[in-house]
């Protein structure tokens, strides 16, 4: 169906007519979730009486954010509570602590099938030789339902523009995942150490570890933009998997900019030039002006099932550039979807 999005009257092309059919297809499988079991027929017809995409888009976020909300208010309430720290006058023996760390996975377990019905954990991949891990669902989803979160630090442009050396402060860093709003998310371990203990031990909070499918494999999740705002209670802030690098402490940044140990100040100073004078000016001048109603609005990624899943890995197209020297692993699910991408 959504091959009538690339029609050659369609009203964009290259990167817009990607997200146009992303959105889109966000929009059908989200509102199908809402109105299981009956979702509605949406027929190649109705393609053409679409909302616009500023409007789709609004609806995608508010149907993401409930679901994310939800279930992350299913895990403060079902969450087992946190094991007591072991005493130095009364250590735990090697068989014993392996014995309560599988208490612990039980418990654990139990507690994700009560909130989602499903529960998540890394385990090596069925993707290949190579592949490493990857992340199993055990139990049953529905199309369209969250899955998963992206977590790490969200780096708007204004901040990527501000970093030292720019977008090269991320050379070598295999860990980001970007919005189709140039929003990134950085899941490297430097960046997720900087999240709250609750939210690192958030079982959504895998999906940096999501593999893309092996060879004739279709993929089973989609990304999808997930906000954070002011709706969000405050009892659920501590288990938010994402954290603002533009709101973020001078300690905190220092950790990942690698400029000081965050007790005792910088190791070292950098000289500013006329080039870091500049980008700052850039990057003033695209900060946003703040919603008042909603407040700042911190930006994730969600993985969204594309049909009903159950006790299955969990599969995304990574989407690669193909611009690029990609990896030998990878297999393009779609090479026009990664043209128009990235064009």
């Amino acid at each position: 169906m959504l091959r009538e999005l690339f029609k050659t009257s369609s009203y964009a092309t290259g990167k817009r007519l990607q997200e146009h059919a992303d959105t889109v297809r966000l929009w059908l499988l989200t509102g199908a979730y809402e109105a299981w079991p009956k979702p509605a027929k949406v027929t190649a017809e109705d393609l053409d009486e679409l909302p616009s995409i500023a409007e789709l888009r609004a609806i995608v976020s508010d149907r993401v954010q409930m679901q994310a909300l939800t279930m992350l208010s299913a895990w403060h309430h079902e969450r087992p509570p946190p094991q007591p720290p072991e005493s130095s006058n009364s250590l735990i023996d090697e068989v014993a602590r392996a014995q309560l760390e599988v208490e612990r996975a039980a418990e654990m377990a139990a507690a994700q099938r009560r909130a989602w019905g499903f529960e998540l954990r890394v385990a090596p991949s069925s993707a290949g030789s190579g592949s490493g891990d990857g992340v199993l669902l055990s139990g049953s989803a529905l199309p369209g339902a969250a899955v998963a979160f992206y977590p790490g630090v969200t780096y708007e442009p204004h901040d990527v523009i501000a970093l030292p050396n720019g977008t090269r402060f991320f050379d070598d860093n295999n860990w980001l995942m970007a919005r189709f709003d140039r929003a990134i998310v950085d899941a490297s371990p430097k960046a997720l150490a900087l999240l709250p203990g609750e939210a690192r031990a958030l079982p959504l909070c895998v999906a940096q570890m999501v593999n893309h499918p092996p060879r004739d494999v279709k993929p089973n999740v989609v990304p999808a933009p997930v906000y954070w705002d002011r709706r969000v209670p405050a009892e659920l802030i501590e288990l938010l998997p994402n954290v603002s690098y533009e709101r973020s402490s001078q300690k905190q940044r220092a950790l990942l900019l690698d400029t000081g140990d965050g007790n005792d100040g910088p190791r070292r100073s950098r000289r500013w030039d006329l080039s870091d004078i500049f980008r700052h000016s850039i990057a003033e001048g695209m900060r946003p002006a703040y919603d008042e109603e909603v407040g700042p609005v911190l930006k994730g990624i969600a993985l969204i099932a594309t049909r009903s899943l159950k006790d299955e890995e969990l599969f995304l197209n990574y989407r690669l550039n193909p611009k690029n020297k990609n990896p030998e692993w990878y297999v393009p699910v779609d090479v026009e979807e990664d043209k128009r991408r990235w064009s």
